[in-house]
């Protein structure tokens, strides 16, 4: 049975095979921005990078999302067998919310914008800065410029070996 790739899936497996192989078109790509509206699949986006944890390219995967019925439905999708077999992988996230060790020997973890504002004692941040993370940002566009959430994220994602920004809404109402 063969299987069609939503439009974004494609194009985010290609440039992932692209960064894997070392290719050139895809040498220096670190930051990835996908454009996919609310409910067109963005959540198998974490299984497909799984591809750059089995090629060695990244120690493990953090996302971060703006509810906690997205953190669960993260899990909840990288458990999914259908999608590890699209992708080829077979990782494992947890929700976590400002722990010491969040992946508590799992691939990755999966945390809220509103968890990273809260952590006062950054160890998030902390986690980042000791790995090869790749981080995954679903809806960054909730997090107003210079709001609590958009500060702790900003050295989030400084630290990050690949950061993918994932939103069908690319731009806030107050700019």
């Amino acid at each position: 049975m063969t299987i069609k790739l939503r439009q974004h899936q494609s194009q985010l497996n290609q440039v992932i095979d692209g960064i894997i192989q070392g290719s050139q078109k895809y040498k220096n790509i670190r930051k990835i921005i996908l454009s996919v509206v609310a409910g067109g699949g963005k959540g198998s986006v974490p299984v497909n990078v799984g591809k750059l944890y089995n090629a060695g390219l990244i120690d493990s995967i953090c996302c971060i999302v703006p509810r906690t019925s997205l953190q669960t439905q993260c899990e909840e999708v990288c458990m999914n067998d259908f999608f590890k077999k699209l992708f080829e992988v077979n990782i494992s996230i947890r929700a976590s919310t400002n722990e010491r060790s969040p992946c508590r020997g799992q691939h990755g973890f999966v945390t809220t914008y509103q968890a990273i504002g809260v952590d006062k004692n950054k160890y998030v941040l902390s986690e980042i800065k000791k790995k090869r993370y790749c981080v995954i940002l679903d809806e960054p566009h909730h997090c107003a410029v210079d709001s609590p959430w958009h500060l702790a994220l900003e050295k989030i994602i400084k630290n990050a070996e690949f950061v993918i920004m994932m939103s069908g809404t690319l731009s806030r109402a107050d700019k």
